[in-house]
């Protein structure tokens, strides 16, 4: 969804896992944000393909630190959420989990 007549947001966001919901988000952020957005592939044969596609894919957590990056969609398979929730906010990131936040409390 692009939001028509409003200025884009200036943030900057990593996705992390990059399967189907993963790149809807991607490409959403990638059109309405100013800011930096990196795509975080679980699989790293989706490297080169997402630098194809024109987006910017980092490795590690500690390279998205480094990027200055404060936003994180974690779109990982659902047992993957929790280690990608505390990772993100280990480096102070503000994160949104797509559903289900996990397999089990």
């Amino acid at each position: 969804m692009i939001m028509p007549d409003i200025d884009k947001l200036i943030m900057n966001c990593v996705v992390v896992g990059t399967g189907s919901i993963g790149l809807r988000h991607l490409r959403l952020l990638h059109q309405s944000c100013e800011g930096q957005v990196a795509a975080m592939p679980v699989r790293p044969e989706r490297r080169a393909w997402l630098m194809d596609q024109g987006f910017r894919v980092v490795t590690s957590w500690e390279e998205v630190a480094r990027l200055g990056i404060s936003c994180a969609v974690i779109a990982t398979d659902t047992t993957y959420h929790p280690n990608g929730i505390e990772a993100a906010a280990k480096i102070g990131c503000d994160v949104l989990v797509e559903k289900p936040l996990a397999v089990d409390s």
